[in-house]
């Protein structure tokens, strides 16, 4: 169980915003599974869903302070 797992949406964002790493891990293990499954129904590789999902959340990370 993760510490924010009870916190909604925008509360994680809030903390994320503010460089908090455990309401991003908390985030990518909400939504890393539904991202990667969309990927598949369009993309034929598996790895290649697998970096797309990757690249999502390093991106997330790193703009972290615009969202």
């Amino acid at each position: 169980m993760t510490l924010f797992q009870n916190h909604d949406d925008s509360e994680l964002v809030e903390l994320l915003i503010q460089g908090d790493k455990k309401a991003f891990e908390t985030i990518y293990k909400r939504y890393a599974s539904d991202l990667y499954r969309f990927a598949r129904k369009n993309i034929p590789l598996k790895e290649d869903c697998e970096e797309m999902v990757q690249e999502v959340f390093e991106s997330l990370w790193i703009r972290r302070e615009n969202l």
